[in-house]
């Protein structure tokens, strides 16, 4: 690439051939854990030795809650006390991949494991404030930290070689806890019956990702899969819900959403360029437009609810039949509406909340 620019301002400039220096890049083989080795994982892990007995508990709790809610390692050992809401059963990632915040829920069993740790953390280190998950120094763990104590418990079980030297060796990493979440979400999403055809009629017999009032501009305190946010509700208690068993969602203007997430997300929060911020102001434009005319509102007049699955569905297919879009500018405008997530204090108190 480098030799293909310096060639646009010295033409002498020979650009080499692309298979001409060999190389590929490599990437780990996922690993898809079997139910009965997760558990083998995190109850190894919680006869990890230490001298308050900390560790256990923190290594055992941080495994499976990774496991069960398919958290990212950093994502994981960043939390703070702030990020984890027991009463509601709901994390709070403020910075996942590509800086993009993020709600996930949480299953009563796992609340209650956070609990019983929080607990335990306290007897043996006192009263903490700051990161949610210590070790017996008082500090978060580190990245390292973790992958090591993982080693330890794979060697232990047999699924990776024993090491001399506290190496790590190969075999399943932690990472691999992701994707077995990833795998067994997207099966439970398939119908039972249409697991042993051909994956063309697999992809035929998906439901729909995201239902009726599952909005894409403000997620109802939830992010991820589709099963994710469809099964949001069945873990934290509601006191409204509609006719088909669902909390209900007030009515928010669009407007006040959109004016936050500009100036705050993008401007204060991730410091995105002007460049960035002129894209996501093109596409919230022609998006807009398209809204106020399919639904005979005023671009002011537009509710959260109104930016539904199906409304933004049309919107791609309008742009790319009707202003000749390529698949991948449609992708970009998609994208820029999946990432105007608003800033975790706004998401949460104006999303659809269930109380």
């Amino acid at each position: 690439m480098f030799a293909g620019w310096l060639q646009g301002h010295d033409a002498r400039t020979e650009v080499p051939p692309l298979g001409l220096i060999a190389g590929k890049q490599r990437r780990g083989r996922p690993y898809i854990y079997p139910e009965a080795e997760v558990a083998m994982i995190v109850a190894r892990a919680a006869k990890l030795p230490s001298r308050y007995g900390i560790r256990g508990w923190t290594c055992s709790t941080l495994f499976g809650l990774i496991a069960v809610t398919g958290l990212r390692i950093n994502e994981a050992i960043a939390l703070d006390e702030g990020d984890v809401d027991l009463d509601e059963g709901v994390i709070t990632v403020k910075r996942g991949k590509n800086g993009m915040a993020r709600f996930v829920p949480l299953a009563p069993s796992t609340v209650a494991r956070l609990r019983a740790y929080c607990a335990e953390r306290t007897r043996l280190l006192g009263p903490t404030t700051g990161p949610f998950f210590l070790i017996e120094s008082g500090e978060r763990p580190t990245d390292c930290c973790a992958r090591y104590n993982f080693a330890i418990v794979s060697q232990d079980l047999g699924l990776r070689e024993p090491q001399s030297f506290c190496k790590h060796g190969r075999g399943p990493r932690i990472h691999d806890l992701r994707h077995t979440f990833a795998v067994r979400t997207i099966m439970g999403l398939v119908p039972q019956g249409a697991r042993s055809r051909s994956r063309d009629d697999q992809a035929q017999h998906l439901p729909r990702p995201l239902q009726a009032g599952k909005y894409l501009l403000v997620h109802r305190g939830r992010a991820g899969t589709a099963a994710t946010r469809v099964g949001a509700c069945r873990t934290i208690p509601c006191s409204e819900r509609v006719s088909e068993g669902r909390c209900a969602m007030k009515t928010h203007a669009l407007a006040p959403y959109l004016q936050r997430f500009f100036t705050e997300r993008l401007g204060t929060q991730l410091k995105a360029s002007p460049n960035t911020i002129i894209s996501y102001r093109d596409t919230f434009r022609v998006l807009l437009r398209y809204a106020a005319q399919q639904l005979k509102k005023a671009p002011t007049a537009l509710q959260i609810a109104d930016i539904d699955a199906d409304l933004v569905g049309l919107f791609l297919a309008h742009i790319e039949k009707m202003r000749s879009n390529a698949a991948r500018s449609r992708n970009t405008r998609l994208s820029g509406i999946r990432n105007s997530d608003m800033s975790r204090d706004s998401a949460r108190s104006r999303s659809a909340k269930c109380r």
